[in-house]
């Protein structure tokens, strides 16, 4: 399980989830991952967050008239944008990539199997990725 413990970074930044799954590799016949498809907006000045689904995110995006960014070393997606108020505010996404890459390495790593946080919130613009990840089982 990887719980949002800081919201100023991705909720399971790559090289973290490599760790813990090297870590618990002797245990890979009797470990379930949990994985999550929530996305958080984070405000700079407030230090407040809120998660959405990956639609969710992707339409504040483009309402505010931002870019989204890909970081190659925590395999995240992200944007900025300054709220009406302006305070300025940071966007990880968890979009088709990340959770493909994700449910890669655990499936390459033997482990038991996967299973999702909130299926509604991962599936709200990921079906590509859910359906990739079921036609490799």
């Amino acid at each position: 399980r990887f719980p949002y413990i800081d919201p100023l970074k991705p909720s399971t930044q790559l090289p973290f989830f490599q760790k813990v799954l090297a870590d618990f590799e002797k245990l890979r016949h009797k470990t379930l991952i949990e994985l999550s498809g929530e996305s958080a907006d984070f405000n700079m000045h407030t230090s407040d967050f809120e998660t959405y689904t990956y639609n969710q995110a992707i339409l504040k995006c483009a309402v505010k008239g931002s870019k989204v960014f890909f970081d190659d070393c925590s395999f995240s997606s992200y944007y900025t944008y300054l709220s009406e108020d302006g305070f300025p505010h940071l966007v990880f996404m968890e979009d088709t990539k990340s959770i493909s890459r994700k449910h890669n390495l655990v499936k390459d790593s033997g482990f038991l199997g996967i299973c999702w946080k909130d299926v509604s919130k991962v599936a709200d613009g990921n079906w590509e990725s859910l359906k990739g990840a079921h036609q490799s089982l």
